[in-house]
């Protein structure tokens, strides 16, 4: 397999990813995203199969959860 070659570029948002278990129909498997702007972090956003939470930087104590009909009716509000 290549080498992958990170291109120079002005983007202000990053993210990093940790997969925990590729089989996401699994109880207790996640995938969790760091997000960054400008190098400093914003937050952590853990992708699970029945909802997403974000944690605010450096915090595991508040969070927010969203289950996924939540998150598609907030999506679907944005859009509009």
């Amino acid at each position: 397999m290549g080498k992958l070659v990170a291109k120079k570029s002005n983007k202000v948002h990053t993210a990093s990813a940790k997969v925990q278990i590729l089989d996401l129909t699994r109880a207790g498997s996640s995938i969790e995203l760091e997000m960054f702007s400008e190098g400093k972090k914003l937050g952590t956003l853990t992708i699970g199969r029945g909802s997403f939470i974000w944690y605010p930087k450096y915090s595991k104590k508040k969070n927010t959860r969203l289950d996924w009909t939540t998150f598609a009716e907030i999506m679907k509000e944005s859009g509009k």
